[in-house]
């Protein structure tokens, strides 16, 4: 992989030759000293563009090569997305709503996905915390099919709910569904 780089020394075109001889090359473009467009250096096909911003320089409007194009909001306060939603020839393909507790952690996320007949899926999940803030489970609480919603519970057949533990180093030693970690003793951050 070679790289060509500006006068700021940020990455401009990134360049790589397969064993077949082939090669391939992205371009970056640069908007006020960040990144917003990366394209095929040889064709010029635009396979990301950051569309507008926030007055924080967040996106809030993305393009892809494939024509979905995303949006997002931002808690005016604390900077979190709130709501990531694509289209496509204007079409909602998908909805996600991020709900945050004090500390900032997220605690729920909405998941819609739009089809091309215009019928929807949708999933609602939930995350807790332990007293160190650290991840302690996840839980899928609700699925829906055009409207019509069900608890998930499905009598012990499928397992919804992933739950975490950890020791006092902060590695993972426990995960629903997989069992136990162990770690070496003379090394307590190695498997």
């Amino acid at each position: 992989t070679y790289y060509d780089y500006d006068l700021n020394g940020q990455v401009i075109k990134e360049s790589t030759s397969s064993r077949l001889g082939n090669s391939f090359a992205i371009e970056t473009a640069f908007k006020n000293g960040a990144a917003y467009k990366w394209s095929n250096a040889e064709t010029g096909r635009v396979y990301k563009e950051i569309l507008s911003e926030d007055a924080q320089q967040r996106p809030t409007h993305v393009r892809f090569g494939n024509g979905i194009e995303e949006f997002y909001q931002y808690d005016r306060i604390s900077g979190q997305v709130t709501q990531q939603s694509a289209a496509r020839n204007g079409l909602l393909v998908y909805q996600f709503d991020y709900q945050y507790d004090l500390d900032d952690r997220l605690t729920r996320r909405l998941r819609h996905f739009y089809y091309k007949n215009r019928s929807e899926t949708s999933f609602e999940d939930e995350y807790g915390y332990d007293d160190n803030g650290r991840l302690a489970s996840h839980e899928i609480k609700q699925f829906c099919i055009n409207g019509v919603c069900q608890n998930i519970d499905a009598g012990n057949y499928i397992s919804a709910v992933a739950e975490y533990e950890y020791d006092q180093y902060g590695n993972i030693t426990y995960k629903k569904g997989v069992g136990q970690y162990y770690y070496e003793s003379d090394d307590p951050f190695k498997l």
